[in-house]
Order: C-alpha cells, then sequence, then structure tokens
C-alpha cells in the first residue's frame, strides 16, 4: 500500500477522491428518486386494492338493503320467499357466505317461536348457544333473543340454524348498535359459527322496523328483526383482487380492524408466494372507513421481485460511467505527471477538465425537475435550487443563510430545531434514508402537500444535508377525483339501482301477487330505465379504466367468422324487439385467425350492431360482412338508415357524442359506446371508421392484424 501510495502523486489521488465522491453523489441522487417513483407506484397500487376492497363490500351491503326492502313492502315473508329473493345476490356476489333473517324473540314467545319452525319441517329445531370448545347447546334462558330464523344457503350453514346471537357478547353489542342507530353495524373480527376452516370472518346487521321510528325509544319498541349478511374475509379479499391488474402481484396485503380490541385486529393476511422475498425497508398503509363504527387499515408490503422489477438502470450506468471517468482522468494526469517537462500543461489541462466536470454537476442540480435544499447541521441553507425557488416562490437569495424552518408550517416550524439538535446528540435517523409527505409553506403563506427525502453527508469534518421535494399537489388532486368518481358510481347509483331494479322485478315477477296489465307495462318500462342507467355507469367504468390505462385486455388468436356468429347470436333479440332482420353474406371465406380479446370485441360488435338496429326502420336488415387484404382482416356492420349528417361526422367517436335532432336523440344511448369502442380496437393495434351516405344508409368497420398462422387446436 506504501508503495502504491508513493507511485501515485497528490494531484492522481485528488482526481480519484473527488471523481469517486460526486459519481456517487450524482448516482445516490437519481437512485433516491427512482426509489420515490417505486413506492408512488406502490401507494397507487395499494389504494387500488383498497378501493376494490370496499367496493366488493358495499356489493355485499346491497344485498342487505335488498332484504330489508322485501320485509318493508310484505306483511309476512316466508322462509320460500326469502330463499328466492337472495338467491340471485348469493349467486353474483361472491363475498357474501350467508344472507339470514334474525326476528327479536321475548322468553315469553320461545316456546310457541320454536313449535312454529318444527311445525315447517325441523321437528328437532331449538334455541341453541356455542359452549367455548365450540359444541352447540340449548340457548339459556335471557329475556330476549335473536335466534336466526332464514338462513342461505341453508345446506352449508345449517349448524348456524337457530343459534341465537344474544348469547354472544360481541354479536349482541353490534346488534344492538343497529337496532339503536337505525344503520349497518358490523362486528370485530370473529370466528363464524359455520367456519369449517381458520379464516376469520364478520357479521353486518341492519335493523328492519315497523314504520320508519326516529328516536332510540321508537327503534326498540318498533323493531321487528335484522337482515344479517355473513362475511368470510378470505373470500372478500379474493373476489376483489380477482378484478385487479396482474402487475401489481408482488405484494403482501395485510387487513386489520383497527377499531377491534389488539388481539383481535387481524381480518386477513394474503401472503406473498413462497418464492419472492418480503422487502423490509418498504410499506405503505392506508385506512378504509367501513362503517361508522369500525375502521380497516390495509398495509401493503412490496416484495424485492416487485421492487426490482420496477428500478431503472440510470443510477447504475451514471456511477459506472463516473467511476471510469474518474479512472481515465485519474490515468492521464498520472501518466502526465511522470512526464516532468510537461506537469505544468497537464496540471492545468487537468484543473480546466474537473472544473468543468464540477460545473457540469451543478448544473445537473440548478436545472433538475427536483427541488434541493442542502442545509447545515444548524438548519442554515446553504443551497437553494431553482425548482426549490419556483416551488416556494422565494429567490435563492432571500433564503441563503436563514434557517430553513422560515419554508414549514407550525407546529413543524417551532420543533424543528429540536430534531436537529437530537439527531446532533443521539444519531437517531427518523427522516434521513427514507423520505415522507410532509407540508411546506409557501412566501405567500400557503401549504403545499410535499414528499421529502434527506440524504446526509460530510464535508470537512461538518455535516450537511441534502433534500429532495417533490410537489404532490397534482397527484394529491387526481387521487382525490378518482376516489370521488369511484364512490360515486359504486355507492350514489350502483346501490339504489340495485334495490330498485330487484324491487321492481319481484314486483313484476309476480312475487306479491299478479300485476295488472296497465301496470305491468309501466314496471318493465322502470326496469328497461334502471338497466339503461346501470349501462351508462358499466361505461363510465370503463372509460375511466381506459384513461388510467387499466383496461385488462387479453390478446389471443381468434376465429373472425365464429366470432361474428357469436355477436350475431347475442344481439338477434335486440334487433327482434325492433322488427329488424340481422345478417351475415356469405362468402367464401379462407382459414384466417385474428389477434384480439374476444370478451372485447365482442362488445365492440354489439355495440355497432345495436347502433345499426336503432337506426333501422321495421322490416329493414342489417348485413354483417368479412373480408381480408393485406395481412388485415375487416368486420363491417351496414344499416340502411338515415346515414350520419356531415356536420357531425368529426365528432362520431368522440365522448358523449350523439346527433342533433329529435329522432336521433329519442333512439338512446350512453353516447360512450363508439369512444369505448375506438380505445379497445386501437389497444389492439387495429383501426376503426365509418362510410356514409344520407339516406342510404352507413357502414362502420373495424380492421385488426392477422396472425397469419391459422389455428390447429380450434
Amino acid at each position: 500500500m506504501e508503495k502504491l501510495e508513493r507511485r501515485l502523486s497528490s494531484g492522481t489521488l485528488l482526481v480519484l477522491i473527488l471523481g469517486f465522491a460526486l459519481s456517487f453523489m450524482l448516482y445516490w441522487a437519481i437512485e433516491k428518486q427512482d426509489t420515490q417513483r417505486i413506492l408512488a407506484q406502490l401507494q397507487r397500487d395499494a389504494d387500488e386494492h383498497a378501493v376494490r376492497i370496499r367496493s366488493e363490500l358495499e356489493l355485499t351491503y346491497n344485498a342487505l338493503e335488498g332484504i330489508r326492502g322485501l320485509f318493508d313492502a310484505s306483511d309476512r315473508v316466508d322462509r320460500d320467499e326469502f330463499r328466492v329473493f337472495v338467491q340471485p345476490f348469493l349467486t353474483k356476489i361472491s363475498g357474501i357466505h350467508a344472507l339470514e333473517w334474525v326476528p327479536i324473540i321475548d322468553q315469553s314467545e320461545r316456546n310457541d317461536f320454536e313449535t312454529s319452525i318444527r311445525n315447517e319441517g325441523f321437528p328437532t329445531f331449538t334455541m341453541t348457544q356455542r359452549q367455548p370448545h365450540g359444541t352447540m347447546v340449548p340457548a339459556t334462558p335471557r329475556s330476549v333473543h335473536y335466534p336466526i330464523c332464514f338462513v342461505e344457503p341453508f345446506t352449508t350453514n345449517r349448524k348456524a340454524f337457530g343459534y341465537d346471537l344474544a348469547s354472544s357478547d360481541t354479536r349482541r353489542e353490534a346488534l344492538e348498535r343497529a337496532r339503536d342507530t337505525g344503520m349497518l353495524q358490523k362486528t370485530e373480527p370473529i370466528s363464524l359459527v359455520q367456519e369449517s376452516g381458520t379464516q376469520y370472518g364478520f357479521l353486518a346487521f341492519l335493523p328492519i322496523y315497523k314504520g320508519s321510528p326516529s328516536t332510540v325509544e321508537e327503534r326498540r319498541s318498533q323493531l321487528l328483526g335484522f337482515a344479517l349478511g355473513v362475511f368470510r374475509m378470505g373470500d372478500i379479499l379474493t373476489a376483489a383482487l380477482r378484478k385487479m391488474n396482474r402487475t401489481t402481484l408482488g405484494i403482501d396485503l395485510h387487513l386489520i380492524d383497527i377499531s377491534a380490541p389488539t388481539d383481535k385486529r387481524t381480518l386477513h393476511h394474503l401472503t406473498l408466494p413462497s418464492n419472492q422475498t418480503l422487502s423490509s425497508d418498504f410499506h405503505y398503509k392506508t385506512t378504509l372507513p367501513i362503517a361508522s363504527d369500525r375502521s380497516w387499515k390495509l398495509i401493503a408490503t412490496p416484495s424485492e421481485q416487485y421492487l426490482s422489477s420496477r428500478r431503472t438502470w440510470t443510477s447504475r450506468i451514471s456511477l459506472v460511467s463516473g467511476y471510469i471517468l474518474t479512472l481515465l482522468t485519474a490515468l492521464l494526469v498520472q501518466n502526465s505527471t511522470n512526464r516532468t517537462h510537461d506537469v505544468e500543461r497537464l496540471i492545468t489541462i487537468r484543473t480546466r477538465k474537473l472544473r468543468e466536470s464540477e460545473q457540469e454537476n451543478r448544473s445537473i442540480v440548478e436545472t433538475a425537475v427536483t427541488a434541493l435544499i442542502s442545509i447545515t447541521e444548524t438548519g442554515i441553507i446553504e443551497r437553494f435550487n431553482p425548482a426549490a425557488e419556483k416551488m416556494f416562490g422565494y429567490t435563492q437569495e432571500e433564503v441563503v443563510g436563514r434557517n430553513v424552518k422560515l419554508l414549514m408550517p407550525e407546529p413543524t416550524q417551532s420543533r424543528h430545531d429540536g430534531y436537529l439538535h437530537s439527531h446532533a446528540e443521539t444519531g437517531r435517523k427518523t427522516i434521513i434514508g427514507t423520505g415522507r409527505e410532509v407540508e411546506g409553506q409557501r412566501k405567500d403563506g400557503t401549504l403545499i402537500p410535499l414528499h421529502l427525502s434527506v440524504g446526509e453527508h460530510e464535508i470537512n469534518g461538518k455535516k450537511q444535508y441534502v433534500g429532495f421535494l417533490l410537489d404532490l399537489t397534482e397527484q394529491k388532486k387526481a387521487d382525490r377525483m378518482k376516489h370521488e368518481f369511484v364512490s360515486t358510481v359504486s355507492h350514489e347509483l350502483r346501490t339504489p339501482l340495485t334495490s330498485i331494479k330487484g324491487s321492481l322485478s319481484l314486483i313484476a315477477g309476480g312475487v306479491f301477487g299478479t300485476v295488472p296489465e296497465k301496470m305491468l307495462s309501466m314496471l318493465n318500462k322502470a326496469i328497461d330505465n334502471t338497466e339503461r342507467l346501470t349501462l351508462l355507469i358499466n361505461d363510465l367504468l370503463d372509460m375511466e379504466k381506459m384513461q388510467a390505462g387499466k383496461l385488462e385486455i387479453r390478446k389471443q388468436p381468434l376465429d373472425p367468422l365464429a366470432l361474428i356468429e357469436t355477436a350475431l347470436s347475442s344481439n338477434q333479440g335486440f334487433a327482434d324487439s325492433y322488427g329488424v332482420t340481422l345478417l351475415l353474406i356469405e362468402r367464401e371465406w379462407p382459414s384466417r385467425q385474428l389477434i384480439g380479446d374476444e370478451q372485447r370485441l365482442l362488445q365492440v360488435l354489439s355495440n355497432l350492431i345495436s347502433n345499426a338496429v336503432k337506426f333501422s326502420e321495421k322490416g329493414e336488415s342489417v348485413e354483417l360482412d368479412l373480408t381480408e387484404r393485406n395481412g388485415w382482416i375487416r368486420i363491417s356492420v351496414t344499416d340502411h338508415g338515415p346515414g350520419i349528417p356531415e356536420s357531425f361526422q368529426k365528432h362520431v367517436f368522440e365522448h358523449f357524442s350523439q346527433a342533433d335532432g329529435t329522432d336521433t336523440k329519442q333512439r338512446g344511448g350512453t353516447g360512450l359506446g363508439l369512444a369505448i369502442s375506438k380505445s379497445i380496437v386501437e389497444s389492439l393495434a387495429g383501426r376503426i371508421g365509418f362510410e356514409t351516405e344520407a339516406g342510404k344508409g352507413t357502414r362502420f368497420f373495424i380492421e385488426l392484424p392477422e396472425t397469419g398462422v391459422p389455428d390447429d387446436n380450434g
């Protein structure tokens, strides 16, 4: 080592130290920025999981609202009516383990109640309660009982039939909260009576009254019973995450109920596969306000594979390049030093190059879009780049030499000196090397949400801290708008629509008796309108997914002729209702396949066919044709309607676009179908267009690339 030091000149050592230091600082800055980008993606993925879970829960609560509507509309609901009513919910909503009806039974009514159930065909029926070891025994006499009277599906939940919910403190407390508030209430995580595995579940109670009580006393006196939903957390999460984008895999999810006691908080834990390693440095928490009395928290921890797959090579390339440049420079300096006659000239050249390199690095900092602020160990600002000037409204001259706390709101401003002193005394790091969201204060006093990352280094024996700040204002605004949109569509529109459609369908189906013909016609119109609103909601959600780049597309080879035949079959009933004939132009078709997503292309074809039918007169036909040219397969849909006005043709594929004219508007539609179709076709590397002539009709067509190889597997 001593020999090496003697051979290296002081100039060479200086080049190596400065070059390596500058290269590492640049690497460190780029790596930090890369890490913040990955953490932002983790937050978006976790928030999407939370939205999906909450949406799935709200779908399950719709079933309880439907049951309450059934009891409100009927003087008496028997077991068969209850089974028929809840069957569609159990079939379509996979997160529901059971739906139940729980009446309130006084002790004096117990014998009559048990006798009436036995007379229904359950000769051994009695109200039960569960022993600590799990055995079911007859329920202990008490002033009020809450037995499970109706339960569906019955076979898998038979053990819960007759169970007295008043025998469990946890269940009884949730019942009484629901009774007194008139609102949906849930239990903390519990082991279900009918649970055969190890999953936790929870119960959701919705009270049903006789009349419309407004006070606690009236609610207690007019209580008829409860609509009860039984949920297993594993089933709900599986149903929610089944709809997720596959790119969000690699995240460990831990769902807890922070309203529950510490030993009962875990709702469910979806762990990573055994071949993935959990990251120990990063995690993200988000809260899900589920009901008025409970709050859940979702903890998302990424795997090392999740992080590594999203990292870029920019920082490593910059580090290696910097080291290589440093070594080359040092080699040149050393060679120059060995040539004594050129020492002075070469030192001048190397000094100039080092100065240029330093200016280049300073230029990178000064032109960076990320705000950079460096301070001394006592909090005095030393550097304040242009991005920071733009962010806070101060010039560099106004802040350099002043304490950094002038950029902070209270109470952080008053505490900041204490944080620095504590770090200097103890060496304990709270934000250094990790980063967090903070609030900054502009020169005009307004607050801005920021993401702050802090690095620490030492120069000439003095510590210096460098902060990198990202403005989160637009991100927060976008996230808030997205969540408000999804919440509005899922809750404010879908919940009442589901209840309205279910109730109208029951009435139209004759569940409550024969419906007069005139009333039936009005009911069918109301049901059609709810279906149109549901279609609009689905179109809006599809547009939101497309704009967010999250619409799932599955490309595969498809038989175009079979695709058209499926579309014809699916839309024949709709065409019949308009008195329009659907025809497939017959021609010799070679064995060709196209690349596409079957379900999405059927959605496009259904849209084009329904538009053509709606703009055709009764007795006319709509023709579908299939052709191939130069590696492209064209599917066209032709009507003989009025054609598209020239003034409207350039707006055909825009959102919410419909041609003016009373006759046109009366034909219905959301105004989103063609915009959605265009997005789907273009996402499949295809083209969509139309040809039209006033008074003679319109031909819409889509063109998709063919595979070039027939599919021998069918």
